[in-house]
């Protein structure tokens, strides 16, 4: 898990498949330009990785249950 100027929605579906969890995103959303750069985050916990992103793109992030996560909004830089 080590991201390089990686879109968002790659960045999203990543962290789903490393944790086996689904994240739902915005429909609609172009996310080439909103980009995510990171040392290695494999030794991160699914909630600290949220936090990060939570800080970085002023996240709002809902766990739906165990393996669901709603993402109702992302500020972009």
């Amino acid at each position: 898990l080590i991201f390089n100027k990686t879109p968002f929605d790659i960045v999203i579906k990543d962290i789903s498949e490393y944790f086996h969890v689904t994240f739902k995103l915005p429909q609609g959303k172009d996310w080439s330009n909103c980009t995510f750069t990171s040392g290695s985050l494999i030794n991160n916990t699914l909630d600290e990785i949220i936090t990060t992103l939570k800080l970085t793109y002023e996240l709002d992030c809902v766990k739906v249950d165990d393996q669901n996560y709603k993402i109702s909004k992302v500020k972009c830089r």
